[in-house]
């Protein structure tokens, strides 16, 4: 399974005065920052698109710490191998289908890492709206 994650720093504070400051608005900003995560996990199926488990695997949550993007697990186990598994191998080995004697090299196709760097401006502004909502909502000034 790979996880994308932004996990700000002080997050748990702001969502702790966020329900002090008002209950109902906790869960707008739960779903506008999740919004931010949908940027780049829409991006990262469009980059899996030649899979027909990859995509549908990718999913967003918000936390109390930050928004996390999902992609992988029992729907597509295969995820971790072709994004470079944990430490961002560039190739893998795997057997050839039907030939447990014959293994190949495959190069990894890291379209989850690729579609942060692309989205991460686009997502970290929509968080920042997501915020400054929530603040002027709130009654901040």
């Amino acid at each position: 399974m790979i996880r994308l994650g932004v996990q700000a720093t002080g997050f748990a504070e702001l969502s702790r005065d966020v329900r002090r400051a008002n209950k109902g608005l906790q869960g707008d900003l739960r779903k506008k920052m999740a919004e931010a995560g949908k940027i780049v996990a829409d991006d990262w199926k469009q980059r899996t698109s030649w899979s027909s488990r990859i995509p549908g695997s990718i999913r967003v949550s918000s936390t109390v710490k930050g928004v996390k993007v999902v992609g992988g697990g029992a729907k597509a186990p295969h995820t971790a191998a072709l994004e470079g598994g944990s430490t961002g191998a560039a190739t893998f080995r795997h057997p050839v289908f039907g030939h447990v004697d014959r293994w190949v090299v495959q190069k990894a196709q890291p379209a989850a890492l690729l579609a942060l760097e692309a989205k991460v401006d686009e997502a970290a502004e929509k968080a920042a709206e997501a915020l400054d909502e929530w603040a002027a909502e709130a009654g901040f000034r």
